[in-house]
């Protein structure tokens, strides 16, 4: 049985006898086509290993950019801004996330951080009341206007019933989401619909999700 050695070497000398015995012309045109496999074995490689980026918002304006830019860095998302800087890019699969993180923390486009705080000293006359109808108010819009950026969905409404606080725990009633969709015709599968179960449960305190319907 031949060492290994010995086969490569029988192997190599052959090749090389047979491609000394080639025209001119067959020797690069096999040349050419190796070249061409190498190129695109290469180029296969290094579109498999590029990150893609998908839009997270679009049309932002510099101070939010400069807000949602902050809450990604702080939560550790990657993320490009385009040309222009008004939009915001992150990993296809991270959408999903980020928009959760950017509803905990009331960072949404066009608001501004701490928007819902503005709400949260009540402003003169104003009763206890009044002021957290308008704060619920303010949170629904919001909360609607973040999920109706999900490429399935034209339109949303979210409505809160948020019950005030007692002092005793065991009557404490929890508070619930309804939300109303307005789809696509591609309609919107279950990861979408635990995606925005989950974006406003985590948006309102105490708020559980098999409590939005």
């Amino acid at each position: 049985m031949a060492e290994p050695a010995n086969f490569l070497s029988d192997v190599r000398f052959q090749f090389q006898d047979f491609f000394g015995a080639l025209s001119l012309t067959k020797r690069i045109t096999i040349l050419a086509a190796l070249g061409i496999i190498l190129i695109g074995m290469v180029s296969m490689i290094f579109v498999a290993n590029r990150t893609s980026w998908a839009p997270l918002y679009s049309n932002v304006e510099p101070s939010d950019a400069a807000d949602i830019v902050e809450i990604l860095q702080e939560n550790q998302i990657p993320y490009m801004l385009a040309p222009g800087g008004r939009t915001i890019m992150v990993e296809p699969h991270r959408i999903d996330q980020a928009r959760l993180t950017l509803a905990k923390e009331k960072v949404l486009p066009g608001s501004g951080v701490g928007f819902l705080d503005l709400f949260s000293t009540p402003s003169l006359g104003e009763t206890e009341f009044q002021q957290n109808v308008k704060f619920r108010v303010a949170q629904e819009g919001e909360l609607a206007r973040l999920i109706s950026t999900i490429n399935v969905v034209k339109s949303a409404k979210v409505s809160l019933a948020i019950p005030q606080k007692t002092l005793f725990s065991d009557n404490q009633v929890e508070p619930t989401a309804a939300i109303a969709l307005n789809l696509t015709s591609s309609g919107a599968g279950r990861k979408q619909i635990e995606t925005i179960v989950h974006l406003v449960a985590s948006a309102v305190e105490g708020l559980s999700p098999r409590n939005v319907k």
